[in-house]
């Protein structure tokens, strides 16, 4: 199982002397990149053989998901261009979780959300496609977004639509399971189709940090159950952080020693 990082471009050269087996950066980050800096990135990424897989974040409120700013246009323009920001760097997976393109107004119509979901997942899956990179959908828990909120009803949207595109599938995140109060031991029924993890550590009021001892039973627990299914791929950990040397130093060597 290869470890890795949701951090940002500028945090590359760390995370290499720490010794990540990866980049993850935010798709949000990517698009407002030159392409110059990207270059520049995949550079450093050649010269050190620590890739840059794929994106998390893959969109903010600017592009809804779903609701009544959803756009098929603006959903296919994004999509062409955050594929070739990818291509740069040789990414070959985009993260669809972005909570806040997730907000729906009160009392929104589900079934009319669910067909603009699928709209806005097989437009970006078909631009995708062309460059060899595959989708990855996921639930989200119910403190960050209105809409997907448990891993079967995203499980459901992908079975679906992964039947039509063939290069949508799942990022199954630990850490939106445990605030949903999903078992992370349970998770024989999804993973034909994850083909990537998120993991962090939380606090009671639900902030997303960076692994830490007091919890590692739990991470134990998550990641044997993966490893138990015989997931052998990537995981990344996506936190928030005041103090990155000394949270990723600390995060990796819990990784390690699970």
């Amino acid at each position: 199982m290869k470890f890795g990082l949701c951090t940002s471009m500028d945090n590359y050269d760390q995370l290499y002397e720490i010794g990540y087996d990866y980049i993850e950066i935010a798709g949000t980050e990517a698009i407002k990149a030159s392409n110059k800096e990207l270059k520049e990135l995949r550079k450093k990424i050649d010269d050190y053989g620590v890739p840059c897989i794929g994106f998390n974040s893959y969109c903010d409120a600017s592009l809804p998901i779903v609701g009544s700013g959803y756009n098929p246009s603006a959903t296919a323009d994004y999509a062409e261009r955050i594929c070739e920001k990818a291509v740069i760097l040789g990414a070959k997976a985009l993260g669809i979780g972005s909570p806040l393109a997730r907000k729906l107004p009160l009392g929104y119509d589900v079934k009319r959300a669910d067909e603009q979901a699928a709209d806005f997942l097989l437009i970006t899956a078909g631009a995708a496609k062309k460059y060899d990179i595959t989708i990855l959908f996921e639930s989200l828990c119910a403190q960050m977004c209105d809409y997907m909120i448990h891993t079967p009803e995203a499980l459901a949207m992908v079975k679906k639509l992964n039947a039509r595109s063939g290069n949508i599938k799942m990022v199954l995140d630990f850490y939106h399971m445990s605030m949903m109060k999903e078992d992370v031991s349970e998770i024989a029924y999804v993973m034909p189709y994850v083909n990537h993890l998120h993991i962090s550590g939380f606090k009671e009021n639900g902030e997303r940090i960076y692994l830490t001892e007091e919890q590692k039973d739990h991470y134990r627990l998550a990641v044997q159950s993966a490893k138990k299914w015989g997931y052998d791929r990537t995981i990344s950990i996506e936190a928030d952080t005041n103090n990155f040397t000394a949270d990723a130093v600390r995060s990796l060597d819990i990784l390690k020693n699970l």
